[in-house]
Order: structure tokens, then sequence, then C-alpha cells
């Protein structure tokens, strides 16, 4: 298993910048690229979510993220200093029918549709975190494009 942890500080920088580490390190595993790209989706909404939701947008406050990998699934737990949701709250927002033109109200949804398992827990710090795993899909190419079918 590849695990990988990281903390960054709540600043527009950070959203760059992670979202570039998050993509080299989904980009080198060995999985179709399609999967990949709904696990970028994944990662990245947590993150924009606990930048916006949780430490809303307090540069002093850090985001812990960690990616776990393997042959068969992956994970990631994001934790943010907020106050966070109740679970029940967690499940209401990801049954919710949002406005599609809205900016905000979709991230938890995007993940129960995305993920094929969402908790959401406050760690023994009390540290708000959301933990989503994935089924994924491996790739025999090693450029992660899928082959078609022959006519």
């Amino acid at each position: 298993m590849n695990r990988f942890a990281f903390s960054f500080p709540t600043t527009e920088m950070s959203l760059r910048v992670a979202d570039d580490i998050f993509g080299i390190i989904i980009d080198a595993q060995n999985i179709e690229r399609m999967e990949r790209h709904r696990l970028k989706v994944i990662v990245s909404e947590l993150f924009v979510n606990a930048y916006l939701h949780g430490n809303k947008a307090d540069p002093a406050k850090y985001i812990d993220v960690v990616l776990e990998i393997d042959e068969n699934e992956f994970v990631v737990i994001v934790k943010d200093r907020g106050d966070g949701l109740s679970r029940e709250k967690v499940k209401a927002l990801s049954h919710a029918v949002v406005d599609p033109q809205s900016e905000h109200g979709r991230g938890l949804g995007m993940m129960h549709r995305l993920g094929d398992k969402v908790d959401s827990f406050k760690d023994s710090d009390g540290r708000f975190c959301v933990r989503v795993a994935k089924k994924i899909k491996e790739t025999n190419n090693k450029n992660g494009l899928v082959d078609l079918p022959a006519r």
C-alpha cells in the first residue's frame, strides 16, 4: 500500500499546490484514466470543503490529507479544524437535491456518488474528518488508457 500524508495551511496557494500534488500522485497509479479523474474530483472536493466550510479560509488553520492507495482501493481522509457536521447532517446533505447552478451544497452528494463509502467523524484531537473509500480498477496499460475492443 502507498500512503501519502500532507498538512497544508488554509491559503489560496495551498488550493493550487494541493491539486497539483494530488494529481501527480493519482496519475502515477496504474488506474484507468476516467477512474483517475474521479479520484481527483473526490480529493479536490474534500479539500475545498475543508478550506471553505471547515477552516473558513483561516490561514492560521491547517488541512491534513492522507491518501492510501493499493491495487484494490483508494482512500482519502481530509481533516480540518472546523466544528464539523453530525453524521445525520452529512447524510442529509449527501442526499439533498441541490440547484446545479449553485456553487455550494454539491460536494457531499458528489462524494457519495463517486465514492463507495463516505464516513465523517472526529479524530482523537477533535478535528473533523471525512473519509472516502473507493474500489479502483487497474489498467494493464502503462499510459492508463483503456483498450477498446476491436471491431
